[in-house]
């Protein structure tokens, strides 16, 4: 009878720590995202969205770069700057006041971690 309940709790465990991969929601992407961590020189990374447009500030100095457009495919974001010039990210975490993306420029291989911003709420 234990072996059932110690198979039904780790069941239930690793139900409620696994991480759901889905499709991701563009409506919950759209806003202003301040990074959680400094960079090497002070600076917050910021990414403002819109409806149809990104821009991204990775907080290394007077470096920003204005996205044209972007569109999702499951929890792939691709980011277009030109028709042939693209940047694929993973977007690890998306909900509510949390977004994390792996993949942005200047930090491809590092997960990105922001918060969302309130609008005319100043950065601590």
């Amino acid at each position: 009878m234990r072996y059932y309940l110690l198979s039904i709790l780790l069941s239930v465990l690793l139900v409620a720590c696994s991480r759901n991969d889905g499709p991701v929601y563009p409506k919950e992407f759209i806003g202003n995202w301040a990074g959680v961590e400094k960079t090497d020189i002070g600076m917050y990374p910021i990414l403002e969205v819109t409806d149809s447009t990104v821009a991204y500030d990775p907080g290394i100095g007077d470096t920003c770069r204005w996205f044209n457009s972007y569109h999702f495919v499951n929890d792939s974001l691709f980011l277009v700057y030109e028709e042939e010039d693209t940047n694929r990210c993973k977007v690890i975490e998306l909900h509510d006041s949390i977004l994390i993306i792996k993949g942005l420029p200047w930090n491809e291989e590092k997960a990105v971690s922001f918060v969302r911003q309130k609008r005319g709420s100043p950065r601590l």
